[in-house]
């Protein structure tokens, strides 16, 4: 019988105080004889030497539901509300330091098609003298102007489930083509978008991997497998579906051919599983079968994507509404993102093979009727964890999920807790946990990593699986400019009770200049009375800074090196 996640043990047990050492104060900065003490949890901090270049982790997938339009679209000129620009506006405002363009992902169920329904195809909505239907999608130039108003950079997701490598390679040359007489970039001029798109990084199929993706079955009515297809199908892959991965990766392929052909410079992301990383059998099985495809050079990153509360579900989690599943779930998936991360080191590649999170939120839209904190700040808290543990893993980028769609009754994928800006209801918008728990943690995400090394520090147990885990109460990761000169430390702290002092010893010259914190009174606290960001208080005696995070908040801490 599994361990009950009711039992986890809330109270964190400090580790031992008794002795703590004392930092004197010394000659840049210290006054005299006073000391700072070893907080509850202590950590040294190095920004020299710093080397290992952090991740895109401020990104944005578009998930189902979501409609714009660029001003003056001569088809869905309803979709650009005042609302919604707003919104794109306040996401354009999340940036990390290091001013990486946030990757835009239009993707979801709806690329491949679900359950044996049809997917996307880019030239429904493209072709010239196409009109206005109600069941229309996104097109082309909608999407970009989604990407463009938030300042990120487009990526492309190829229908796999239901699509042709040859519509893939016509997606491609609308995109990036050149030559006025091909029909792809005439269309393309036509509808007012003379250059190319520059899009280089495409993403083969969304979660081909899964039982409920179109073309993992040769028998759904849109199966690219199906030779009875309504679409016609893919009669040289008739009977290969993608539940096959060794079936994907040689049909992957193809693609990755196809696209090349007209975009010499083009980059592959393949799906490989859900953050359970059971998907196609498992890593065991699934490495050696995709093998072919991930050791081809243009493909330069494995797709996971990681709804916490569905996933910790599939890997025995029997309540993902306990509080300390929202602040420390990411701890039961830190092992799993390791082994992939060994796997793929270890194959025949003259460059490492990356991991992108081009899907995460704290649920899917599955446990809608199970998941009870989505209306909490608990969402912000559940988003910061998940953040950490991919800068900490190395993560190359990732895509939180949203939906500019606020009526979550019309799809069981347009979820509350999707929404990291709502609507007021006058015109205006209002940042939600989110949000700001996101733009908080951008701001302090600098161009490497530094070493930060904990010394003491209070840990919990919790049954979030049959063993349990044991996790720290910070879980915190630093980052470094690329020169050394400026450092930063995200944490979130994840005592529910009380507050933890938090110590650091600096390198020579290093010195805190700012704290923002965000701490709501309550896990429980709902998600529409707005917790800002507040200023942290800070001190520094010698080498040695001391700050106090409040219970259940989410820290940023800058740092300067002296010249």
């Amino acid at each position: 019988m599994r361990a009950s996640i009711l039992s986890v043990c809330l109270g964190f047990v400090a580790a031992c105080t008794s002795g703590r050492a004392e930092l004197r104060g010394s000659s840049d900065g210290g006054e005299g004889g006073a000391t700072i003490s070893e907080g509850d949890a202590h950590f040294t901090l190095a920004l020299a030497g710093a080397s290992e270049s952090v991740g895109r982790l401020v990104g944005w997938n578009l998930g189902r539901g979501t409609y714009y339009a660029p001003a003056g679209d001569p088809y869905h000129p309803e979709w650009r509300t005042p609302e919604r620009t707003a919104t794109l506006a306040k996401l354009g405002e999340v940036r990390a330091s290091g001013d990486s363009k946030p990757y835009v992902r239009f993707s979801g169920l709806q690329i491949d098609g679900a359950l044996g329904a049809d997917g996307y195809h880019f030239w429904d909505f493209v072709k010239p003298g196409r009109g206005k239907a109600e069941a229309d999608n996104l097109s082309v130039e909608e999407i970009d102007s989604i990407a463009t108003e938030i300042g990120g950079e487009l990526t492309i997701t190829l229908n796999f489930g239901s699509g042709t490598a040859a519509e893939a390679a016509r997606y491609a040359a609308y995109l990036d083509g050149t030559d006025p007489t091909d029909p792809m970039v005439a269309a393309r001029i036509a509808n007012g978008h003379a250059d190319p798109y520059g899009v280089t990084v495409f993403e083969i199929g969304n979660e081909s991997y899964g039982a409920w993706n179109t073309g993992a079955t040769a028998t759904g009515a849109y199966s690219y497998a199906n030779p009875a297809a309504k679409n016609g199908g893919d009669p040289a892959w008739s009977g290969r579906p993608s539940s096959s991965a060794a079936d994907f990766a040689a049909r992957a392929l193809e693609y990755v051919r196809a696209v090349k052909s007209v975009v010499p410079g083009a980059r592959f992301r393949v799906p490989l599983s859900q953050a359970s990383m059971d998907a196609w059998g498992g890593l065991d099985v699934s490495i050696d079968l995709l093998r072919p495809l991930l050791v081809e050079p243009s493909v330069d990153a494995v797709v996971v994507h990681f709804y916490k509360a569905e996933d910790g579900e599939t890997l025995g989690v029997s309540d993902f509404n306990a509080p300390e599943y929202a602040v420390a779930g990411s701890e039961l998936f830190r092992s799993r993102f390791l082994d992939l991360r060994g796997r793929l080191d270890a194959l025949p590649r003259s460059s490492p093979l990356g991991i992108a999170v081009t899907e995460y939120h704290v649920a899917d839209g599955i446990v809608r009727d199970r998941y009870t904190r989505g209306d909490t700040v608990a969402v912000g808290l559940g988003i910061a964890d998940q953040w950490i543990s991919f800068a900490e893993l190395g993560i190359d980028h990732a895509c939180q999920h949203f939906s500019l769609a606020w009526d979550a009754t019309q799809d069981v994928l347009v979820e509350p807790w999707y929404d990291p800006i709502r609507p007021t209801g006058d015109g205006g918008v209002r940042e939600l946990p989110a949000y700001v728990v996101t733009r908080l943690l951008a701001t302090h995400l600098l161009e490497r990593r530094a070493t930060l090394t904990r010394i003491t520090g209070p840990t919990a147990s919790a049954a979030f699986a049959d063993a349990g885990v044991t996790f720290d109460a910070v879980h915190a990761v630093a980052f470094s400019s690329a020169d050394g000169s400026t450092g930063s430390v995200a944490l979130l702290q994840r005592d529910p009770a009380r507050s933890l002092t938090l110590t650091f010893d600096l390198e020579a010259g290093v010195s805190v200049t700012s704290v923002e914190q965000w701490a709501p009174a309550s896990l429980d606290e709902n998600a529409s009375d707005h917790v800002p960001v507040t200023v942290g208080t800070f001190r520094q005696i010698g080498r040695r800074a001391e700050i106090v995070a409040p219970p259940h908040s989410v820290v940023g801490i800058r740092f300067e090196r002296r010249r």
